[in-house]
């Protein structure tokens, strides 16, 4: 994923505000906004058509500064990340805000667009501690994170789950402390193990931490985690007595992906089918715990690749092609309504 300097226009935030909240039961006086609850939608005052979802915690007020997580969700929900992080805002006494209108796949200028309505709407009405701003995304959202944190305004910090540092080929113009979580059975594992790695040799200063799980924002007790790494209070993880790469057999999993991709590409149906087969009876049999994860990885994997190519296919016109990837789709999550939604888009786009 390459992005230019373009969709870096400024940080979608420096927020903050002046609330007259007590307890969450007084309303801001800019706008009437709370204290102590999840405000799901709030529309930018300069730029309707962007939103934003909102927590301030019950100690803010008028005139206090407080640090700042803002958060993107891969498929623009920002209230989701909110309410799940909200006990952790409250706890530790920080604004939260997830951005509604920043998803995969959206073009330069969207994302610009994005970014200037939501740096008009921080600059107007909040007034953050420029000092504590932190980013958390998961998954694209991650990527949009780092992106932001690497040529925007400076950020104190960026928590990155599920996904590693963006593809760039420009040099990044601002470093922070940089936080990665990753589940064990997240395909993208092996490219966060393999990024810190890279971290290291270069002195940046980051922690990566597996925790259970798969591709997914993190549960709050680990998020709380990254909470209090950012502020100083967790100490390093201790090294693991095997190198991840070894424990989790990156480099061996690294090629599945590589010989996947290239039958899933070629539409080679009948080898994906025995492969998925294959998988499953690894994920479910394995005898032991590593291979078992490297298969639900890569199952995990298959089926996120077959969602982005038969729909990048689907919206290219490109039907022949489209078909055979939701076959395949469908042979890896055969119950997942998103797979019978793409065949209807298929079978509409057929018969016109």
């Amino acid at each position: 994923m390459k992005y230019g300097l373009t969709i870096i226009l400024a940080v979608l935030f420096l927020l903050n505000g002046s609330c007259s909240g007590r307890e969450g039961q007084e309303r801001q006086r800019q706008g009437g906004l709370r204290t102590g609850i999840v405000i799901p939608d709030v529309k930018c005052a300069g730029a309707p058509y962007c939103s934003y979802s909102l927590f301030l915690p019950t100690t803010y007020s008028e005139g206090k500064t407080l640090p700042v997580f803002v958060a993107f969700d891969p498929q623009a929900k920002g209230t989701f990340p909110v309410s799940l992080y909200s006990g952790l805002a409250e706890k530790y006494g920080f604004i939260l805000m997830g951005s509604n209108d920043s998803r995969n796949g959206q073009s330069m200028q969207d994302i610009g667009r994005i970014s200037q309505a939501l740096t008009a709407e921080a600059r107007s009405r909040f007034h953050a501690d420029s000092t504590r701003i932190f980013l958390a995304g998961f998954s694209g959202g991650a990527r949009v994170a780092c992106i932001i944190g690497m040529f925007g305004e400076k950020v104190q910090g960026v928590i990155g789950c599920g996904a590693g540092l963006p593809e760039t080929s420009q040099k990044r113009l601002h470093s922070f402390d940089y936080f990665i979580l990753a589940g064990e059975a997240d395909p993208n594992l092996p490219e966060v193990i393999l990024q810190d790695q890279v971290l290291t040799k270069s002195g940046w200063k980051h922690q990566l931490l597996v925790i259970p799980g798969g591709h997914e924002w993190p549960p709050a007790p680990e998020m709380e985690k990254a909470v209090r790494w950012m502020r100083g209070e967790l100490p390093p993880v201790p090294a693991p007595a095997v190198p991840l790469e070894t424990y989790y057999k990156t480099d061996q999993e690294t090629v599945l992906q590589k010989e996947i991709m290239n039958h899933f590409m070629q539409g080679d149906t009948v080898w994906m089918e025995k492969q998925v087969r294959t998988l499953r009876n690894q994920s479910e049999h394995a005898k032991n715990i590593t291979d078992s994860l490297m298969a639900r990885r890569l199952i995990a994997f298959l089926g996120i690749m077959a969602w982005s190519t038969s729909t990048r296919q689907l919206n290219g016109r490109q039907l022949d092609q489209a078909y055979r990837s939701l076959v395949m789709y469908r042979m890896v999550e055969p119950g997942n309504p998103a797979v019978d939604s793409l065949f209807s888009i298929y079978y509409q786009a057929r018969n016109r």
